[in-house]
């Protein structure tokens, strides 16, 4: 997929990221062209990432439309993980799935932790450390699309979000 300067689109873990320049730089020996990105939540921050590598670009997506964004939405009910028992698999999957942001993929983690979370609650208890900050990146990565398309704040994506969702925390 090509992308234009000024694009804005999803990147991995970083979220929504604006292409700033394509511009070749030199390597060592070797001049290759890049995606210059920044992202939105960290204007101080860039990424570069080769034009010609099909595994790094196939990271960066280009953001829904709102009526897009909605129809996925529609969607979040139907979309959830079963608990992963094993940490270390859910860890590695978790992961990989917010490397990749793919959106439903996200949405399903998002689901998964939100049901577990409940589900401790109800007995005293609390999600992991590690599953609080991959629940955090999931929901950076999933409610920073929404805010930018649907021109709202992070926070009223958020509730936006919550409210589209069968579970609760």
């Amino acid at each position: 997929m090509e992308y234009s300067v000024s694009d804005l689109v999803l990147y991995g873990m970083s979220g929504v990221c604006r292409i700033a320049a394509i511009e070749t730089c030199k390597l060592g020996k070797e001049s290759a062209e890049y995606y210059r990105l920044v992202p939105l939540r960290d204007e101080k921050s860039t990424i570069y990432v080769p034009t010609n590598n099909p595994v790094l670009c196939g990271r960066m997506k280009k953001l829904l439309s709102p009526e897009e964004m909605e129809r996925f939405l529609s969607e979040i009910p139907e979309q959830g993980w079963p608990w992963i028992e094993n940490d270390r698999e859910r860890q590695e999957k978790c992961q990989a799935v917010l490397l990749s942001a793919d959106r439903h993929s996200v949405a399903g983690i998002i689901r998964m932790f939100y049901a577990r979370r409940a589900g401790l609650a109800a007995i005293g208890k609390q999600l992991r450390a590690s599953d609080e900050r991959f629940l955090s990146e999931a929901e950076k990565i999933a409610f920073g699309e929404m805010a930018v398309v649907l021109g709202i704040k992070p926070e009223e994506a958020a509730d936006h979000f919550m409210e589209r969702l069968a579970v609760t925390e």
